[in-house]
């Protein structure tokens, strides 16, 4: 028989056998079958481990907590580019403990370096780099990106970082070349508080630790409402309604996010800004940017000020006395659900004053949460001053005269409304 013959009989009696006899091949019950036994059998070459990563960081540190750290008395002076700037800083030279997983094992341990102004001096047998985030930043006292180079399969979880909470002036005798003897006064480090803190680092920014972080923040916002209604609190700009009626959930979501992510950063690379964000919250809990507060004194995960009389925490505790925030600026700004109390009332006594001005209509404005973020990040006058040169005419852009820091904050509000983040 010619090979091209007999290679279309097999052909026909393989395919005959396909269309006749389908439960000798891969019936639903076979290949249940099989996925079941190749599971079994992978369980017990690859057994599940016996630890999770997020466990590893939440878990208790006593050790880490009472670790004593050595701060020097002398401030070392260096120099760091951040978005194409140059910036003198200075610190003083320090230990800092890191708490290391071995992935391979799930064993842990805490080792110190040392911060040498710009330089970090790492212990025998260690490699550890300070890993330069995209904007440039690189030192950034507890929450400073950190990647184990030696030994391998090893991350970074958490450090304790020491805070200089005071400092005294110190009277020392120096003695010169020549032999003349004076006395110089130095300010040195009096009180050291330690800042235990999971610093963020590509190594933690797993789905599950995200997905925890998007979780976390819901919660917040929504036992603030919570407290809101139970509190009776009612709004300012709707008076017949309770605030949470009147002010949107995810407002509240997008707003932290905002507030703590670097612009240059965020336009370089949004969705990754965004689990940075998550990934800190999920690993640090209520400790996340409890004890950070920026250039301008705005503290907390919601960024209040306390100038005085003018300060957006001080203004809102007084307009709302039903709310019940801690009174404490400190305090009430690095509890993070007091904070997000905070923020939506702020939103609310801006409003109130959108809605004088421009009337109901407002309410309903597409273009809402942009006004109120505006006049949340900066002065409500220059939101204002936009509107009234824009307000009812066909313009693209209303905020033309919004400040250079609020026209960044409208950039990442809107990426985050267009992608339904976070």
């Amino acid at each position: 028989m010619p090979k091209k013959i007999f290679l279309l009989f097999f052909l026909l009696g393989l395919t005959g056998s396909l269309l006749f006899f389908p439960d000798n091949f891969f019936s639903k019950e076979r290949l249940t079958s099989t996925i079941t036994v190749s599971r079994a059998e992978e369980n017990q070459i690859y057994p599940p481990a016996p630890w999770s990563l997020l466990d590893k960081i939440l878990e208790d540190d006593p050790v880490l907590n009472a670790m004593t750290l050595k701060v020097g008395d002398t401030e070392i002076p260096y120099t760091e580019e951040r978005s194409g700037r140059i910036f003198k800083r200075k610190d003083y030279e320090k230990e800092i403990a890191l708490k290391l997983l071995d992935t391979s094992s799930g064993q842990t341990e805490i080792i110190k370096i040392t911060k040498k102004g710009q330089q970090l001096v790492n212990p025998p047998g260690y490699l550890i780099e300070v890993v330069t985030r995209p904007s440039g930043i690189a030192w950034n006292a507890w929450n400073t990106s950190y990647k184990v180079v030696e030994p391998s399969h090893r991350v970074v979880i958490k450090n304790s970082y020491p805070v200089i909470k005071s400092l005294k002036k110190v009277t020392q005798t120096v003695t010169a070349k020549n032999g003349d003897k004076k006395k110089v006064v130095k300010t040195v480090p009096n009180i050291v508080e330690n800042v235990v803190y999971a610093p963020y680092s590509d190594d933690l920014k797993t789905l599950a630790i995200q997905l925890k972080g998007r979780n976390d923040l819901a919660k917040i916002v929504q036992t603030a409402r919570e407290l809101l209604d139970q509190r009776g609190v009612y709004s300012k700009a709707v008076p017949d309604r309770l605030i949470t009626a009147v002010l949107p959930a995810e407002f509240y979501l997008r707003r932290p996010v905002i507030e703590q992510s670097d612009l240059g950063e965020f336009v370089l690379d949004p969705e990754g800004t965004v689990s940075r964000f998550l990934v800190i919250l999920a690993t640090n809990e209520k400790r996340a940017w409890s004890e950070t507060c920026n250039k301008s004194g705005a503290c907390g995960l919601y960024q209040f000020t306390d100038n005085g009389l003018s300060g957006t925490y001080r203004t809102v505790v007084k307009k709302y006395p039903s709310a019940q925030l801690n009174k404490d600026f400190q305090v009430g700004a690095s509890d993070q659900v007091n904070s997000a109390m905070a923020a939506m009332l702020l939103d609310d006594l801006n409003l109130a004053e959108l809605v004088r001005k421009y009337g109901d209509k407002i309410l309903n404005d597409p273009r809402l949460e942009e006004y109120l973020a505006a006049s949340y990040n900066g002065a409500p006058r220059w939101v204002y001053k936009s509107l009234n040169a824009t307000l009812g005419k066909n313009v693209a852009e209303w905020g033309r005269y919004l400040k250079s820091e609020t026209k960044g904050f409208m950039t990442k509000l809107r990426f985050l409304v267009n992608n339904n983040l976070p």
